[in-house]
């Protein structure tokens, strides 16, 4: 199969990969093949950084793709699929001048193509530089006339700017991905920011995912039957519930729970959709009790495959919680739960165990400890019907008090024992613990005959100090300050 074009001497720039993998020119005079402009557009969208959001760069497309001629610059403007993804970061906004002619012109261009906007401040501006407040508005406020193209959005910015973002008669029939965080000091005596609430989001129909943080917005309305996840901070127990109740389609949701006054809650009935929970203490206190549990108590989810409750971290003022609610709720759910993170669970040895145990089809474990880790492990080795499914377990205890000789063997004990179960239990395929002490635990438990032999059986093996974890790239714990 041919592809009609035409030849022509021309002048050309053309782009090279140097050894670093940084794109450069090189000029060239030669008879080259001109493509139609159709298949011409279609490669250059080939050449898009493969990143969610693309980030204004004159050394990569689309910008790039105007600078090599003026045929292709021709043909890169009148494309709008290389300008329908964008990342505004702030820092733009702190000193540079006619940034927003350059933000405008980029969404002008993307015509009617369905949008992928992500606005985020690194906080990393110099000192004496102050934010260029018009510039900023009127880039927000054409993302906002532009309303009807949202697809994928992620706002990170100050509330007032949200004002600017939402228009009062602003339609959203695309948007699918709707993720906002309002930065700065939005609450003021937890009295929400005066404001237009974007209550027309309740006819975004094709809405499908949801993450609310810090918005200083309540009450908001959303078209809850095509929702299928729901993330959200600051939210009080009622509301929690009253999202699971109204979300009759979502498959994962993510709670951070804050205390609030007591509230009247009614149980719900079972709920089939949702797949994917996890609930998170933003704040707990003496005055404030613990109210993971009383979520849990409310609910019945039998189709719940992955539970995270995320405590905060216990102090003498707390009374231990009560576990039984958990209990309950697998019993009534009649759970086949397949992974379970738990952290800083303020219980007694006892009860903690006995939240483990009523959930025998863990095939994945994630558990931050302080005070439980030995009696964990050595049920773990004592007991092949405690947890028999389990394959994947990471242990995070940024605790230094237990890290002595007796420890390790206890751990040693659990890993042999685990690897070679009597029959009818899964083998322990993969163990990792973080801790908080320095190298000397690792070094010693890695030096030891039982950890070689086992990773040379094929176990996989990762001992990690707390320093070496610094980046945290698989930080689900909890901060244990």
């Amino acid at each position: 199969m041919s592809i009609a074009g035409t030849q022509d001497y021309q002048k050309q720039s053309s782009i090279v990969r140097r050894a670093d993998g940084s794109l450069s020119f090189a000029n060239v005079t030669r008879l080259a093949l001109v493509l139609p402009p159709e298949l011409t557009s279609a490669i250059f969208a080939f050449c898009l950084p493969e990143s969610e959001f693309v980030e204004p760069d004159p050394s990569a497309a689309p910008l790039l793709l105007l600078r090599v001629c003026r045929r292709w610059r021709d043909i890169a403007l009148s494309t709008p699929a290389l300008w329908a993804s964008l990342h505004i970061n702030l820092e733009w906004f702190y000193g540079c001048k006619a940034v927003d002619v350059l933000f405008c012109d980029w969404i002008s261009r993307s015509g009617r193509m369905p949008l992928s906007i992500k606005i985020f401040d690194d906080y990393g501006v110099a000192e004496g530089t102050s934010l260029d407040e018009s510039q900023l508005e009127r880039v927000l406020r054409m993302l906002g006339r532009h309303s009807a193209q949202w697809q994928n959005i992620r706002f990170s910015v100050y509330a007032e700017h949200l004002l600017c973002l939402f228009p009062v008669d602003g339609k959203f029939p695309r948007l699918r991905n709707f993720s906002v965080e309002s930065t700065g000091d939005t609450y003021v005596g937890w009295k929400p920011l005066p404001g237009y609430p974007p209550r027309i989001l309740r006819d975004a129909h094709t809405l499908r995912e949801i993450n609310l943080a810090v918005v200083p917005w309540p009450d908001l309305q959303f078209p809850w039957q095509s929702l299928e996840v729901y993330t959200a901070d600051n939210m009080s127990m009622f509301d929690c519930l009253n999202v699971l109740r109204d979300g009759i389609s979502i498959m994962r949701c993510s709670f951070s729970l804050m205390p609030r006054l007591p509230q009247k809650i009614t149980p719900l009935p079972p709920i089939t959709s949702l797949r994917d929970l996890t609930l998170i203490e933003a704040m707990c206190d003496s005055a404030a009790r613990h109210c993971l549990m009383p979520i849990l108590e409310n609910l019945t989810l039998p189709s719940l495959k992955h539970l995270a409750l995320k405590f905060q971290s216990p102090s003498s003022d707390l009374r231990l919680i009560e576990t039984a609610p958990f209990v309950s709720f697998v019993t009534r759910s009649s759970l086949q739960l397949e992974s379970l993170t738990v952290c800083l669970m303020p219980a007694s040895d006892r009860d903690f165990l006995r939240c483990l145990e009523s959930v025998p089809s863990l095939i994945n474990l994630q558990l931050q400890l302080d005070d439980h880790t030995s009696a964990f492990l050595n049920r773990l080795t004592s007991d092949s019907r405690f947890l028999p499914g389990l394959k994947t377990l990471h242990v995070a205890n940024f605790s230094t008090s237990e890290f002595n000789a007796p420890y390790s063997e206890e751990m040693l004990a659990m890993m042999s024992s685990r690897w070679n179960p009597p029959e009818g239990s899964s083998k322990l395929e993969v163990f990792r613990f973080t801790h908080g002490g320095t190298q000397v635990l690792t070094t010693a438990l890695e030096s030891h005959s039982t950890y070689s032999s086992l990773q040379a059986e094929g176990m996989e093996l990762v001992f990690e100090g707390f320093d070496s974890w610094v980046s945290r790239p698989e930080s689900w714990w909890m901060d244990d300050d």
